[in-house]
């Protein structure tokens, strides 16, 4: 696990990442690797090979000068010889090569967050007697100290303090948290996460090598994972074999030569490697890269081969919530009016005040009311004479209509819009003791409590229908219409299709799923009851996801 860059970048980060076209199979880079690791140094780990490399070395020196082996070499038997080398240099070849292959998939985590840190270019404040002016500066070059001015759709460069300013800012870019978070001043920004609204003036809290990002890749960079029993109960058989080979051909060899009896040491040692375990030696990586190909194919991705074995003793998954178990926006589910209006009413004005609002919530709500035909047809055809963007200091957002001629409907069953228009008069008439005309209506959506400051009235079932929204881990978002509450939005984390089915069929194997997630306690509830977890984390960072991930393996 860089505005619509960035977003891409998300989408790659654990669970998109499953869906990126495998690369070539053996790339430049791999290919290098593998030839490094013909160094006999590297194949210390790797007792049967590092054996078998170096009676390739010995083979060699006979095919370059068979008299200095006298006794065991034949000068008739050179383009043998040189044969033989060419068999056991293939040999740990193949070996290396299928080891460079399987482990260069170790790197995808890291490199993965590495593409996080892109350069972008930050805004600079620097105050110059008595004034500000803004320099545009690479993220590289900021320090500890600096100050930056952060606006709407800015993506933050660094970490960093806000010191003025009120926004809402995206992290679940790096907290998988699905509900942007509102920074005001003393409140901690992370590098890499997107201002959506207002404007923030922060102080850079950290140089570029100790941001969060950079910890969370030493943090992954340094895992290390210990050799699983089976591994190490296969080196100890590969070793014990390896042993009990060597003394018999050292044997044949040694009675040979007291004997006199005709012997090449060349084919001694082409018996001695077809004796050794050299298959299980070579192809135990190569094993393990046939495994990280098979879950390629289920949209796997394993950081290595070791981890496709430890995969068959694994007995606990931890599973993150956005992206993973959900699909990672929260979307409209359900209008909810207010006595004395229709759901039609609650959807009709979702759809306006959604129409110029392009957030993935802004346009499920839109999604919402036009497949329950809540595209307000019976209003006259309006446009947006003014629009409210979200501000994180009051908490809403909407739009004033006034007549206007057509407007875009998205089409039914896909994606795309047509063009429609709003048909007869929007009739004048009396709301809350206030006349309203036929031109002009004002649409506020926003948090509930927001909308309760700007209402006339509040509805008597107002907070309850808000708190039993939250209890179920869902989110409210209340609607007013020329300021008078109308009714409420349920807002929730979809699940991905078949979820339960899947999170079921893991635990009939036996394996026991845990989700860990950033978001609250109550959300968090919701969805691991409803996908059938009974064990899960709220509220947990990056690093304490680490941390949980080492505790379940010390177990």
């Amino acid at each position: 696990m860089q505005t619509g860059s960035r977003d891409r970048i998300l989408a790659t980060r654990f669970s998109r990442m499953l869906s990126v076209r495998r690369p070539a199979l053996v790339s430049r880079r791999v290919f290098i690797d593998s030839l490094v690791r013909l160094n006999p140094l590297r194949l210390v780990a790797n007792p049967v090979m590092l054996i078998v490399e170096i009676t390739f070395f010995i083979v060699a020196a006979m095919a370059i000068y068979p008299p200095g082996f006298p006794r065991v070499a034949s000068p008739s038997l050179q383009s043998f010889y040189v044969e033989v080398a060419l068999i056991l240099l293939i040999t740990v070849w193949f070996s290396t090569l299928s080891d460079a292959l399987a482990e260069s998939q170790a790197k995808n985590t890291a490199n993965s967050l590495r593409r996080l840190e892109m350069e972008v270019s930050s805004k600079k404040i620097l105050i110059e007697e008595g004034s500000r002016r803004i320099v545009l500066t690479p993220s590289r070059e900021l320090r500890k100290g600096d100050l930056i001015l952060l606006e709407k759709s800015d993506t933050v460069p660094i970490d960093a303090q806000v010191l003025e300013g009120i926004a809402m800012v995206d992290e679940s870019l790096l907290t998988g948290e699905s509900t942007a978070v509102r920074k005001a001043p003393g409140d901690d920004v992370i590098g890499g996460s997107q201002v959506l609204s207002d404007t923030l003036t922060a102080k850079v809290t950290v140089n570029p090598d100790e941001t969060f990002i950079n910890q969370m890749i030493r943090m992954v960079e340094s895992s290390k994972r210990p050799k699983t029993p089976n591994e190490q109960a296969v080196t100890i058989v590969l070793i014990g074999l390896t042993g009990i080979f060597t003394i018999l051909i050292g044997a044949l060899l040694g009675v040979s030569l007291v004997l006199s009896l005709a012997a090449d040491l060349s084919v001694l040692i082409a018996l001695y490697v077809c004796l050794l375990p050299t298959t299980i030696g070579a192809l135990l990586p190569s094993i393990g890269l046939s495994g990280i190909s098979r879950l390629y194919k289920e949209k796997i991705v394993a950081k290595s081969g070791r981890a496709v074995e430890t995969a068959g003793d694994t007995d606990v998954i931890l599973l993150d919530k956005t992206g993973t178990i959900t699909v990672g926006n929260r979307q409209a589910v359900e209008f909810l009016p207010f006595p004395g209006f229709a759901e039609k009413d609650v959807g009709e004005a979702a759809f306006l005040s959604s129409w110029h609002d392009d957030t993935p919530e802004g346009r499920s709500l839109i999604r919402l009311a036009y497949e329950n035909g809540f595209v307000p047809k019976e209003m006259n055809s309006l446009d947006a004479s003014e629009v409210y963007e979200f501000s994180a200091s009051t908490r809403t957002s909407g739009v004033k209509l006034a007549g206007g001629t057509g407007f875009m409907l998205p089409k039914s069953g896909g994606t795309g819009r047509e063009r429609g228009r709003l048909r007869r008069k929007f009739e004048p008439h009396v709301e809350g003791g206030v006349p309203i005309g036929s031109d002009e209506i004002e649409i506020i959506k926003g948090a509930p409590d927001a909308i309760k400051k700007i209402v006339k009235s509040v509805p008597a079932d107002y907070d309850k229908i808000v708190q039993n929204i939250s209890s179920a881990g869902d989110t409210a978002m209340a609607l007013s219409r020329n300021r008078e509450a109308i009714g409420i939005v349920r807002l929730r984390d979809v699940l991905k299709p078949d979820i339960r089915e899947k999170i079921m069929a893991v635990k009939v194997m036996g394996i026991r799923p845990v989700m860990i997630t950033g978001d609250q306690p109550l959300t968090a509830k919701s969805i691991a009851t409803e996908v059938g977890i009974d064990e899960y984390q709220p509220e947990a960072k990056p690093e304490d996801k680490y941390h949980i991930v080492k505790r379940e393996q010390a177990d």
